[in-house]
């Protein structure tokens, strides 16, 4: 990536070349297929929202489109988060399936979508050009997301002027949520529970 991406001085276009997309469509269905990453986006979501904190999150081995656009964008756009158009930019589930199947040819740099069958959401294909954008929106999305959320929670003691936090935990019953106290361990950059309030 860094090959097509350095943008040396005074050079502001990349040439298409099929070699860097089909780099792209890896990299982009790494994003699009990540539970983790999914997982994550889906939390922020309902942060935006000033929803709880969802402890278990569980994505769909399939139709993880719908859980893209109902769990996730959905949420930003219930926010009024600039994050669902960014989203809407740079997922769509014709790229992602065609993709992650391996079911598509580029010709004359169009990217042709062999799973095409003429629904109403569905593309047969995308040029270059369309294709660069949203890549772009896609894996700037994931970047800064991962990037910001590490930042801040490296800087959290300076950020909130404290190591300790009170957060809602799931109850042994697994349905009731009850207050607790977590401590965050710089050296480990991670959190524990303060041993009284578990």
């Amino acid at each position: 990536m860094t090959t097509f991406y350095s943008f040396p001085h005074g050079v502001d276009e990349v040439n298409d070349d099929e070699y860097r997309i089909y780099m792209e469509l890896m990299v982009y269905c790494h994003v699009w297929e990540s539970k983790p990453y999914l997982r994550k986006l889906y939390r922020f979501a309902l942060l935006a929202n000033d929803e709880n904190y969802e402890w278990k999150v569980e994505v769909p081995e399939m139709s993880k489109h719908d859980f893209i656009r109902n769990n996730i964008r959905a949420k930003f756009t219930d926010s009024s988060n600039d994050l669902a158009n960014i989203i809407r930019k740079g997922f769509h589930t014709s790229l992602r399936n065609a993709f992650a199947h391996s079911e598509f040819h580029i010709l004359e740099n169009i990217i042709h979508l062999d799973t095409y069958k003429g629904q109403s959401w569905d593309i047969p294909e995308i040029s270059f050009d369309d294709w660069s954008e949203r890549f772009c929106y896609s894996i700037l999305l994931c970047y800064y997301l991962l990037k910001e959320s590490y930042n801040d929670r490296r800087n959290i003691i300076a950020l909130t002027g404290t190591d300790r936090f009170k957060i809602k935990y799931p109850s042994k019953d697994g349905i009731s949520l009850r207050e607790v106290t977590i401590l965050y361990h710089t050296d480990q950059n991670g959190f524990s529970f303060e041993r009284e309030s578990i």
